[in-house]
């Protein structure tokens, strides 16, 4: 993988995956052609020997494009006559003559023949403009392209890639977009003042603390491990999640027990989560009780920032919600509240509390964890607030 930050490549090795630095690595020249992510690959010769790749839609001497690398042990999504399949490694190889193909993240140009694909004339795009790629989802028209603020799918064929090197998304670009996706004009007994409009990314700072970031996946493994069932809830940032983790120079989101959510606070919490993590003696009983509160939506979370300077920041955090327990009751007495936060710490029934105020009163899902290893800040987004 490489997703054009400062430590871009993820190199895979003996089953391990890790971050390099550009000028850390060079290219072999006698290199054979593997998959990744926008190269077509057909069947190995050895394929049956590896996991179901028999029972996917792929047979030998088929053609088929990579569209997504997990970096797990069966890392290949394969997209075939409109089916997708995980595959191994070595049961795939990449052809010598792969064109070069669009992949998330990249700009685009029409390609020669897109008349002939679906109803690509009909696009924002016209010969010659540039757009960029911002989804992929593997199906018969698969490619989500955006440009001059409309957006529309494509068939894979009718695109083709702008430049050699065409820069990828940048962490700005993905915190706008889940910004604006997940940007509601509601408003709560949070809230002080007009509602913004929309909330304009400055910049992002990444956040990386190593001790903090193993405990996390140890709690992760833990809840997978001892769950056999989770179910996603499928937050409204999950469009975007995984790139952000990617962005972050993550290990992979597992998005059934997992989620990207934001916390908002004052710039001086934010310095002290930082420095000394979430703590629980700090936090108000509130109506899950003593813990760490969530957003899915940027307006929910920007009712607890406090300006500075003009700026207003949040955390983009990795959230471990594991099974969740949801309560969509409008009115709780102080033992029920208590009694949700009892449901995760001492019963251990479940690993997290969803509050939903979008069913009974039609604002916001939050989502409550307990445990400081179980919350993870991936970014701090410095934005401002716009109102019309």
């Amino acid at each position: 993988e490489d997703d054009g930050s400062d430590k871009p490549f993820r190199v895979s090795f003996a089953g391990r995956c890790w971050w390099y630095m550009r000028e850390a690595l060079r290219g072999l020249a006698t290199s054979p052609q593997v998959p990744g992510v926008g190269v077509s690959v057909v069947l190995s010769e050895c394929y049956l020997r590896y996991g179901d790749a028999e029972d996917g839609p792929m047979k030998p001497g088929d053609v088929g494009q990579v569209v997504e690398d997990d970096g797990s042990d069966k890392p290949f999504r394969v997209s075939f006559a409109g089916r997708c399949w995980w595959y191994m490694r070595e049961a795939l190889r990449g052809l010598a003559t792969s064109p070069q193909v669009p992949g998330v993240g990249v700009s685009v140009v029409l390609s020669e023949c897109y008349m002939q694909y679906d109803d690509a004339g009909e696009g924002p795009m016209k010969p010659g403009n540039v757009g960029q790629l911002i989804e992929d989802n593997g199906s018969n028209r698969p490619l989500l392209v955006s440009f001059r603020g409309r957006r529309w799918w494509y068939a894979r064929e009718a695109l083709r890639l702008a430049e050699a090197g065409s820069p990828k998304v940048s962490c700005e670009a993905l915190m706008q977009r889940v910004f604006d996706e997940t940007k509601k004009l509601k408003s709560t007994v949070d809230r002080f003042g007009e509602v913004p409009t929309r909330f304009q990314v400055v910049r992002v700072e990444k956040v990386h603390d190593q001790a903090w970031n193993d405990d996390y996946l140890q709690q992760l493994q833990l809840v997978l491990r001892s769950r056999q069932e989770i179910g996603s809830l499928s937050p409204k940032t999950c469009r975007v999640a995984t790139q952000l983790v990617r962005s972050a120079n993550q290990e992979p989101l597992n998005t059934d027990a997992e989620a990207v959510l934001f916390h908002g606070t004052s710039p001086s919490s934010v310095a002290s989560i930082l420095s000394c993590r979430f703590d629980r003696d700090r936090c108000k009983f509130g109506l899950a009780g003593r813990g760490f509160y969530f957003a899915e939506s940027i307006t929910k979370s920007d009712e607890y920032t406090e300006p500075s300077s003009g700026l207003c920041c949040v955390l983009v955090c990795r959230v471990l919600l594991g099974r969740v327990k949801v309560c969509a009751d409008m009115l709780l007495s102080r033992d029920q509240r208590q009694g949700l936060e009892d449901s995760v710490r001492k019963e251990g029934t479940y690993d997290s509390v969803m509050m939903d105020r979008e069913r009974c009163r039609g604002t916001f899902r939050e989502f409550v964890v307990y445990d400081t290893a179980r919350c993870l800040p991936l970014f701090v987004v410095w934005y401002k607030r716009r109102t019309s």
